[in-house]
């Protein structure tokens, strides 16, 4: 019975600990990314607005893809 709850009780610490240290990362990455900015971590292709009809010119096709294009 007694090696039962020191189990149990270890095993509460080490659940209590995980989550201490989720919950800590999670903090720091918060604090990190309203310090220094979400748009630091995007791409700048992100902010460009949208056209619907245009292809984007960093969107180059392969060249095995050529032929199906100029069908389209």
């Amino acid at each position: 019975m007694l090696d039962t709850c020191i189990w149990v009780y270890s095993m509460i610490l080490i659940i209590i600990g995980v989550i201490y240290g989720l919950l800590l990362s999670l903090v720091l990455t918060a604090r990190e990314q309203a310090a220094f900015g979400l748009m630091e971590l995007s791409h700048p292709d992100n902010s460009i607005p949208v056209n619907r009809f245009v292809t984007p010119l960093h969107i180059v096709p392969e060249w095995y893809f050529l032929a199906y294009c100029a069908v389209l």
